[in-house]
């Protein structure tokens, strides 16, 4: 698969109807990526998960047409964003990317997202502690012990809230 060296205007576009600029689709190194999938080939938008040192560990795709998602297989697990954050008192978890790039917009530097969205409500305290689904957590280790607030702002329907109050028993 071949990356584009630059985005779609209709990308920029889109991102711009979401309220999110050039600037900060940029500073994200979001591109898109020609992937061949379901007997197609089709553009996703590749949003690339860094690790603290800049390396590149994991990318999630998303169509923009029917929003439909995929993550390299078998990549780690880490925030969206980790390597974005500046040095500050609160971190600011969000439920996905698209959130992420828009809290950045709005001015919040220290925003991360989880990688693989919400959880259901069943699932509470009942995942165990090295669970595939909050290996993110690992990941980020004592770098988490900095902050001296966490915001949990994820959607507010059930699988949000059921992240939101399994992020913040592990926290």
């Amino acid at each position: 698969a071949k990356q584009d060296a630059g985005l779609d205007p209709r990308v920029y576009a889109w991102f711009e109807s979401r309220g999110i600029g050039k600037e900060t689709v940029d500073a994200w190194g979001v591109y898109t990526q020609d992937r061949f999938t379901d007997g197609q080939q089709r553009r996703w938008v590749a949003f690339p998960f860094r690790d603290f040192e800049q390396n590149l560990i994991n990318v999630k795709y998303r169509t923009v047409s029917d929003k439909r998602f995929m993550q390299e297989k078998d990549a780690e697990q880490t925030f969206y964003g980790l390597n974005m954050c500046e040095e500050g008192k609160t971190l600011y978890i969000v439920e996905g990317e698209m959130d992420a790039l828009s809290m950045y917009e709005a001015g919040y530097r220290n925003v991360v997202s989880v990688p693989s969205g919400g959880i259901s409500a069943k699932s509470i305290g009942k995942l165990a502690e090295d669970s595939d689904k909050f290996l993110f957590l690992n990941h980020a280790g004592d770098w988490l012990d900095q902050f001296d607030h966490y915001v949990l702002a994820c959607d507010f329907d059930e699988v949000g809230k059921a992240l939101m109050e399994e992020v913040s028993r592990r926290l």
